[in-house]
């Protein structure tokens, strides 16, 4: 009752003041709105101390196009962040939108961040593939997360969607004393260095077990790939190992992607031979390749490590590999990409690349030339219009081509050197500079490039030291006994020891 008479004895004035104060808050442009929710709201928690996903949070799963931060600390709040960035293999492509909300949903002892990303030029963005990704978040003086350029740290990207798990971050990018520990996070994912992705491979590739899906589209994640199953004809006798991480190897146009197994029966999964395998890998939201008992696909073990060639399976011709799900609106988009590449194709010269990775984009091309022995004669009219087709495995692109001068349909036919920069993601960048371009047979503006027979930038040749070899030295001899090596003309020092 204490509180309530104070409250009566507020003056008029003081009224007006607070009112004042409140329509100020009221008026102004918060960018960043906090969702953290706890309790019922949102997501239930689990007698683990886990949590279950509310509606919220998998509706932002399916629609949203962000940079997901996994086992955060549970004060953290959208001020501690000061954004994010998406890097390719040469620049920034995408960033923070700040006309979006960052997001935090509770996941048992920690939190997960949700940052929303747009391109840097504007619109969703919707890039597969591994990419660089920066970021800043300052929890407190002692507690910091602050991931630059310069340290190479990789998330993998799937229709613009990724997660990092902050655990995985190299030392250096994240304060010591980080409140999560790993009894408390949320279940590891993607995330890291590209030299600490190929250390883990060659280690399991030395010491662990694994089916490998050899061939499978560039962009494909882990959460691309469904539990294994190794079976012997009767029972089964191995699956995929949960408590280890799948690996992913990226080898333009393809990728290689590694699930380590274990013995059903929890032990370690060694066997030799010949088993049958199950798995589906879904290859985007309407594309998928299923491996199903009734397909009888065998796989070759040698101590516990198979490999299953994904492309070589699919041109079998199995019937009910291939899995799509009609999709009216992607219907029409396909149509519409058909109708561009026709528009281009008739009204002149053009580039078609072929063998591309599946997850290029017109995004993807950064420049396209046509030269002869001296100059540049054409270049691409319009990156905006660049028009991608894609099939299970790969993709091609039509570039329409005007003269570098009059700005008209490039329409000359003969030999000319092609130059070009195409960058899919942090790890695939087809680069043909025109120090080095090939020759291409081109016919009233057009020619087609295999990109999978470009040729590479030119190794330069080994640096031959120079030195001078003394001779005669008493066998005793070595490297801290040598000094003061001076070499002179007649009137100066002109080289020494390096």
């Amino acid at each position: 009752m204490k509180g309530i008479s104070k409250i009566k004895k507020i003056k008029p004035a003081c009224i007006g003041f607070l009112t004042a104060v409140f329509a100020l808050f009221a008026g102004c442009d918060m960018t960043y709105i906090d969702k953290l929710i706890t309790g019922e709201t949102a997501n239930n928690e689990t007698e683990s101390g886990g949590s279950e996903k509310g509606e919220e949070e998998l509706r932002l799963e399916r629609e949203g196009h962000y940079l997901k931060l996994i086992n955060m600390p549970a004060n953290t709040q959208t001020a501690n962040i000061s954004g994010a960035s998406v890097i390719n293999s040469i620049t920034a492509i995408a960033k923070n939108d700040k006309k979006t909300a960052i997001s935090i949903f509770k996941a048992g002892r920690t939190v997960s961040v949700y940052i929303p990303l747009i391109y840097n030029e504007g619109g969703e963005f919707i890039e597969d593939g591994p990419f660089y990704i920066t970021s800043a978040v300052y929890i407190d003086a002692l507690t910091w997360i602050n991931v630059t350029a310069s340290d190479n740290v990789l998330v993998e990207f799937l229709e613009g969607r990724g997660t990092l798990d902050v655990l995985n971050l190299p030392a250096g990018t994240i304060s010591e004393n980080w409140p999560v520990k790993p009894g408390e996070a949320e279940l590891p994912d993607s995330g890291g260095s590209k030299e600490e992705n190929d250390r883990k491979i060659a280690e399991l590739e030395l010491n662990g077990h694994y089916l490998m899906l050899y061939h499978l589209p560039l962009g494909t994640t882990t959460a691309s790939i469904s539990p294994v199953a190794v079976s012997d004809g009767s029972k089964q006798v191995a699956r995929t190992d949960t408590a280890s991480e799948i690996l992913i190897a990226p080898e333009s146009p393809f990728c290689n992607v590694y699930v380590p197994l274990n013995a059903s029966t929890g032990g370690v999964f060694n066997r030799s031979g010949s088993f049958y395998v199950t798995v589906t890998v879904q290859i985007d939201a309407l594309l998928k390749i299923t491996v199903k008992n009734e397909h009888k696909i065998i796989v070759t073990f040698a101590d516990g490590r198979g490999v299953l060639d994904i492309e070589k399976l699919v041109n079998s011709g199995v019937e009910g590999i291939i899995e799509e799900t009609p999709d009216p609106e992607a219907e029409q988009e396909r149509q519409q990409t058909e109708k561009e590449i026709e528009n281009i194709i008739n009204s002149g010269g053009y580039i078609r690349f072929y063998n591309l990775p599946r997850n290029v984009t017109k995004n993807s091309f950064l420049s396209v030339a046509v030269l002869n022995a001296n100059t540049t004669v054409a270049r691409c009219a319009d990156y905006n219009t660049v028009a991608v087709r894609k099939d299970i495995f790969s993709a091609e692109a039509v570039a329409a081509l005007v003269t570098s001068k009059e700005a008209v349909p490039f329409a000359e036919s003969g030999n000319f050197y092609a130059a070009f920069n195409i960058t899919v993601d942090a790890l695939t960048s087809i680069t043909v500079d025109a120090r080095w371009a090939s020759l291409y047979a081109f016919d009233n503006g057009q020619a087609d490039i295999d990109v999978n027979m470009a040729p590479n930038a030119p190794v330069p040749p080994p640096v031959i030291p120079h030195c001078l070899v003394i001779a005669g030295l008493p066998a005793a001899a070595n490297a801290p006994n040598i000094a003061d090596v001076l070499v002179s003309n007649s009137q100066c020092i002109v080289a020494k020891c390096a």
